[in-house]
């Protein structure tokens, strides 16, 4: 009988453990709904702010969160859809945080001058531009430029009598990556009107090896909208 009851009583506690366990899982989930939540209350409310108010190259937050992350290292900034260089001027002139080598890509010929201009006084040691798209695979895309914004078309669409389309050579951040200091980024930032996820995929290998410290990514929350990638993809 004594040993019926340890028996019980072994039972008793592992279910108790069991239980533990499992309303510490839940409330973990909760904590991280809750932190998910939070996040996206605040990205939805900034998204609804005047565009003045939260331009591309307004970041003073985000550069001084990533100068705690990189401790005063310098990093290798690559900017894909760099438009006039707006993003990277800011990192630049940055006192919080130290650009040791940056890749700025444009594929639009008109942003490329532009982008070439704005950044020629400036004096990182190593400052790369290039006019050329990145995308999921080596080759030539199209695209319709309309005032800041440079959307890829399919080839079908590049032939037809409308304006503004010209096309350029593409890459993959994979291919690129010799061209970088340790073939690593630290910072990558993403602006490329809803192909963002193509430019990541081209980055297998650099993510896959953990070589990408952190992606500053443009995203929406119409997830049937096509200039932006959706947030939850």
């Amino acid at each position: 009988r004594q040993a019926e009851i340890e028996r019980l009583q072994r039972a008793e506690t592992a279910m108790k453990v069991l239980a533990d366990d499992r309303a510490a899982r839940l409330a973990q989930v909760e904590r991280a709904k809750a932190a998910a939540d939070t996040l996206v209350a605040s990205l939805q409310k900034r998204s609804e702010l005047p565009a003045r108010a939260h331009g591309d190259a307004d970041i003073d937050d985000l550069i001084n969160e990533l100068a705690v992350y990189f401790a005063e290292r310098s990093i290798t900034y690559v900017d894909v859809g760099s438009f006039v260089g707006e993003v990277f001027l800011k990192f630049q002139r940055s006192k919080a945080i130290k650009v040791r080598e940056a890749h700025l890509y444009e594929p639009n010929p008109a942003s490329y001058q532009l982008l070439t201009e704005n950044i020629r006084d400036c004096k990182p040691p190593s400052l790369h531009a290039y006019n050329l798209a990145v995308g999921v695979t080596p080759g030539t895309l199209h695209f319709n430029a309309a005032q800041s914004m440079t959307k890829v078309i399919d080839a079908q669409t590049a032939h037809r009598p409308i304006s503004n389309t010209f096309s350029a050579e593409s890459v993959t951040l994979d291919d690129q990556a010799k061209f970088f200091t340790d073939q690593k980024i630290n910072v990558l930032k993403i602006d490329v009107e809803g192909k963002e996820l193509e430019v990541l995929t081209g980055a297998g290998d650099l993510l896959r090896s953990q070589r990408i410290d952190v992606v500053y990514i443009e995203v929406g929350f119409n997830k049937g909208g096509t200039q932006q990638t959706y947030f939850a993809d």
